[in-house]
C-alpha cells in the first residue's frame, strides 16, 4: 500500500494485518503500475491460509483495469491471483474498490516479465515424480546440495526419505512443501499417511480383539446373560442416538458445509 493512492479508504494496522474501512460507498485504492518490458498482471488481496470456499474477504473488492474488470474478488469460484491482462510500455493504473470494512494480510499489484519467466522456466531443474499408492517417487541429479520445492500442500502426515534417509519437510511460501536433497544422485520417496492414523488402526484392531475372545469365550462358556429390561430399552435407543449423530457427522454436516 506504500505506492498506492487511497480514496476514501482508512487503513489500521492489527496484529501485522491491514484493516480497510471505506469512508464512502465509492472508497477505492488507485495502483499506478509503470511497465516498460512485456508483463502480465495480477491483483491479490490475501488473509487466512485456509482452504475454506466462505471466508470474510470474499466480494469484498470491486477490480477494474484497462483489460480486466471483476464486480466481486474474490469469490468461491475466483479466489486465486486476478489476472488484470497483459501491457508493455505503458503506465497501467488499476483501480480496487471497496464493498465493505475487510482485514487483510497482503494486499498490491505486481507484474511478471513473460519473457524472463520462459527463461528462467527453461534454465530449471525439476523431478520427474511419478505417483505410488500413497505418495510420489522419484530421481533427481544435483549439483550441490539443493532445495527441492513441491507445488504439494504440506502436511504433518507427510514423510520424506532420499536414498533411504528420512529428510525433513519445511512449510514455504504460506503452505507448500520442501526439503533438501544432498549433490549427486538423489532417489526421493514421499508418502502419506494421515495423523492419528497409527493410533486409530491400533484402537480398530484392539476392539476387534477384544470382540473376537469375548465371542470365543461366550460360545465355550455358553454364557447367557439376562439383563433388566430398563437396560436393554436404554441401549437401543442408545444404539439409534448414536448411528444418527455417526449419519450426521460423517454425511450431513460436509455437505452443509461445503454448501456454505
Amino acid at each position: 500500500l506504500n505506492n498506492a493512492k487511497l480514496d476514501g479508504v482508512s487503513v489500521t494496522e492489527v496484529d501485522g494485518k491491514y484493516r480497510l474501512t471505506p469512508l464512502y460507498s465509492s472508497a477505492s485504492i488507485v495502483f499506478e503500475v509503470p511497465i516498460t518490458a512485456k508483463q502480465t498482471l495480477y491483483f491479490n488481496a490475501f488473509d487466512e491460509n485456509t482452504n475454506a470456499l466462505s471466508q470474510a474477504i470474499n466480494e469484498k473488492f470491486s477490480v477494474s483495469a484497462p483489460y480486466c474488470s471483476v464486480s466481486k474478488y474474490p469469490s468461491k469460484k475466483q479466489n486465486g491471483f486476478l489476472c488484470l491482462g497483459e501491457y508493455a510500455n505503458r503506465t497501467v493504473s488499476v483501480r480496487v474498490k471497496l464493498n465493505g470494512t475487510v482485514t487483510v494480510r497482503d494486499i498490491g499489484v505486481f507484474g511478471i516479465d513473460n519473457e524472463r519467466l520462459a527463461q528462467d522456466v527453461a534454465k530449471a531443474s525439476t523431478v520427474q515424480f511419478t505417483a505410488t499408492k500413497n505418495g510420489l517417487s522419484g530421481t533427481y541429479t544435483a549439483n550441490k546440495k539443493e532445495c527441492v520445492f513441491l507445488s504439494v500442500a504440506y502436511n504433518k502426515g507427510m514423510h520424506c526419505t532420499v536414498n533411504g534417509k528420512s529428510v525433513e519437510l519445511k512449510e514455504v511460501y504460506g503452505g507448500f512443501t520442501a526439503f533438501y536433497v544432498e549433490q549427486g544422485e538423489n532417489v526421493i520417496s514421499l508418502r502419506f499417511t494421515p495423523v492419528g492414523f497409527s493410533a486409530g488402526l491400533a484402537i480398530a484392531s484392539l476392539g476387534l480383539g477384544l470382540c473376537i475372545v469375548a465371542c470365543v469365550f461366550w460360545l465355550k462358556q455358553k454364557w447367557k446373560l439376562q439383563l433388566p429390561k430398563t437396560v436393554n430399552a436404554v441401549a437401543y435407543y442408545g444404539l439409534i442416538a448414536v448411528g444418527v449423530a455417526v449419519v450426521l457427522v460423517v454425511y450431513v454436516v460436509p455437505l452443509v458445509i461445503c454448501a456454505l
